[in-house]
């Protein structure tokens, strides 16, 4: 399932905050995005990089989460 929201609308720091869920790692691993068009739209993959989740975002921006 792909679950896509834009964050910080009409704000200078807006963007496309994109999450795809899967039943396990392996497959994720294993997804490419051009399988299904997808590559140029979700070719920023911060998956595993510390401080790039949306938990991250709020505390830095909003100080809590």
């Amino acid at each position: 399932m792909l679950e896509v929201n834009l964050v910080d609308q009409g704000m200078k720091t807006e963007f496309m905050y994109a999450e795809v869920e899967y039943r396990s790692e392996e497959e994720a691993r294993n997804w490419d995005p051009a399988s299904v068009g997808l590559a140029e739209y979700l070719d920023d993959d911060v998956t595993g990089q510390p401080g790039q989740t949306m938990g991250a975002y709020w505390q830095i921006t909003r100080g809590h989460i």
